[in-house]
């Protein structure tokens, strides 16, 4: 295994693995683990038990620079005091996975959310941490086209996480590989 990627939601850890390239896919583990609390913890034990390069990718929930620029550094600076050579990457998907990896599924969730207080159709979950993710919502993955999926391979936190998986893969990552 060359990394762990972690993530809030088993939603969000299948929306990445339908992105990313298949010869990655044997190569990496998806952890979900709930809360930002949680992330953060499971991120530093992986680091400090395992070993293994981690990337944790979570929702931005914002587009305003300031405070991406405080969350990512606020993530990195915990997740970083734990490590001493182990590579870590944090990736903020701005302002949401699904959102940012697939605006059609996104409008869909939404729409679905909407319909429920009309009576009409049950909202699509994306399910909790500790659950694989509900069935309505894999077969909303089910119908997304082959461009989808390219077009989410060449969004901004995709090609950034590719890269880290990449160079984990090879062991060429540095220790706290710069961002800028």
């Amino acid at each position: 295994m060359a990394a762990y990627v972690v993530t809030q939601y088993p939603s969000d850890a299948e929306m990445l693995r339908r992105s990313l390239p298949p010869e990655l896919l044997g190569t990496i583990v998806f952890v979900p683990a709930g809360n930002l609390s949680d992330v953060k913890s499971l991120a530093c034990s992986l680091i400090v038990a395992r070993r293994i390069p981690v990337a944790v990718v979570l929702d931005a929930h914002t587009t305003d620079p300031e405070l991406l620029c405080e969350r990512q550094q606020g993530l990195d600076e915990v997740i970083g005091f734990v490590t001493s050579s182990v590579p870590f990457r944090v990736i903020l998907v701005i302002p949401t996975i699904e959102e940012a990896l697939y605006p059609r599924l996104s409008d869909r969730l939404k729409a679905s959310v909407a319909s429920n207080g009309s009576g009409s159709a049950e909202p699509i979950s994306l399910g909790n941490a500790d659950q694989a993710p509900p069935t309505p919502f894999l077969e909303l993955l089910d119908t997304l086209t082959p461009d989808e999926i390219e077009s989410a391979r060449n969004t901004p936190a995709v090609k950034e996480l590719v890269e880290f998986l990449r160079q984990s893969r090879e062991g060429a990552l540095p220790h706290l590989a710069a961002r800028q």
